[in-house]
Order: structure tokens, then C-alpha cells, then sequence
């Protein structure tokens, strides 16, 4: 994988959320995607959070 293949991460976001978290982060990929950024989702340590990241292509 070269170089113009990496994501850089540009910044991190911990919440208590909900599962409605996941339309809102689709929402983003889906708006945001031709600027060159990229977000991601997953379940954080504790029970309830989550983590987004956000990644510039």
C-alpha cells in the first residue's frame, strides 16, 4: 500500500451514545467522503460508548 493509500487520523470523539450513532457516521461518510474525509465507528471500552474517528484520505 503506497503512501496516497494511508489515513491519516485527525482526530478522536468518546461518547455515550446510542445506535442512532451509526446513521449519523454513515451521514458524514456519505457527505464528507468526496473532501477527503473518512469516519469511522466502534464501541468503546465501557458499556454505552463509542468512538468515532475521523480520517483524512
Amino acid at each position: 500500500m503506497g503512501d496516497q493509500d494511508q489515513l491519516k487520523v485527525i482526530g478522536v470523539f468518546r461518547t455515550e451514545g446510542g445506535e442512532e450513532l451509526y446513521k449519523f457516521v454513515d451521514f458524514l461518510n456519505r457527505t464528507l467522503k468526496e473532501r477527503g474525509l473518512v469516519f469511522g465507528m466502534a464501541r468503546g471500552d465501557r458499556p454505552g460508548q463509542f468512538v468515532i474517528t475521523v480520517y483524512e484520505t
